[in-house]
């Protein structure tokens, strides 16, 4: 009952944070066994995104590239990774964009 809850939460959370979003203009380029958008991997916040990217072309070559124009709800963080990384610095940042909405792709 309570991963049913939470679950749930979770759901409404990501909906309405979708919804308060400005979906901008992309670009992004898909080759044989990826997506990116401006040149960074980014993660899909739910499977909506996921079956829209599987609808696009995907090139067959190796160093094929096939360039899109979206509109995209993306959320870009930075959380902090702890650990002592090389001897440096005992935590640092990596950036992630969390795509919530894709739509409207039109091939370039």
């Amino acid at each position: 009952m309570k991963t049913w809850i939470t679950a749930l939460f979770l759901f409404f959370l990501l909906a309405f944070e979708a919804l308060g979003m400005e979906p901008e203009s992309v670009r992004l380029s898909v080759w044989r066994r990826g997506e990116s958008i401006a040149g960074e991997e980014f993660v899909a916040a739910n499977e909506a995104v996921v079956d829209y990217l599987a609808t696009l072309r995907h090139p067959t070559g190796l160093l094929e590239t096939i360039r899109y124009r979206c509109n995209v709800k993306s959320k870009t963080i930075r959380p902090t990774v702890n650990g002592n990384i090389g001897g440096t610095s005992p935590s640092t940042y990596v950036w992630i964009r969390t795509v919530y909405e894709i739509k409207d792709c039109k091939e370039e």
